[in-house]
């Protein structure tokens, strides 16, 4: 027994110990990070990008949030993993959807899209764009309503913004060059979706 620490053991060992709990809280955070980056959490690159210059026919058309401009071009991940760039798409009109989980309004209207998705397969793309909420709302969401068209993920709501989506769910209708055809605020109905849609799909050739 050592009289000079009142029988307690040496207490070098208790700073060592704190230090390596320190790191390894830190090693645990920058693994739940890089996790998170690649899971599609928002990092450089991801958001609005360079507008891709379209074919002839809408060459003379500005990019904006209006009817007549060309689409804002983004980078975003989806909640299954693979990135989708909005200019890889064009060749197809595109029925973009912002939305969000606490949105009631969203979600009474996401089996209609889900619907639409179905039956336009590979001729016209359905495309969810969460705005501001994590991958794990986004993902449980989708695998309890059964979402199968690709839902990406605006969590700086960078893209929401270049389009000047103010309610949700707030949806554009774009065409195969690229260019936005109609705006739409507020829950769509199934024949003004495909009275929209159907038309571009039928031009496309």
């Amino acid at each position: 027994m050592n009289a000079a620490t009142g029988g307690q053991p040496p207490t070098t060992s208790r700073p060592r110990r704190r230090w390596a709990g320190l790191v390894l809280a830190i090693v645990l955070v920058a693994g739940a990070l890089l996790l998170n980056r690649q899971r599609g959490e928002n990092t450089p690159g991801f958001g609005v990008v360079d507008q891709v210059a379209p074919g002839a026919a809408a060459a003379a058309f500005a990019t904006g949030p209006r009817v007549g401009d060309l689409a804002p071009n983004f980078r975003l991940a989806t909640v299954d993993g693979p990135v989708i760039l909005l200019s890889d798409l064009r060749g197809r009109p595109v029925f973009l959807n912002f939305w969000a989980t606490w949105c009631f309004s969203c979600l009474t209207e996401m089996p209609l899209l889900q619907e639409q998705a179905d039956q336009y397969g590979d001729t016209a793309v359905i495309l969810g764009v969460n705005v501001g909420e994590t991958l794990a709302t986004a993902e449980i969401f989708a695998t309890n309503f059964e979402i199968s068209f690709p839902l990406t993920l605006d969590q700086a709501t960078t893209v929401a913004q270049a389009y000047a989506v103010r309610p949700l769910p707030t949806s554009f209708v774009i065409d195969a060059n690229g260019v936005i055809t109609a705006v739409i605020p507020g829950v769509i109905s199934r024949a003004e979706l495909r009275g929209l849609l159907t038309p571009l799909v039928m031009g496309t050739p």
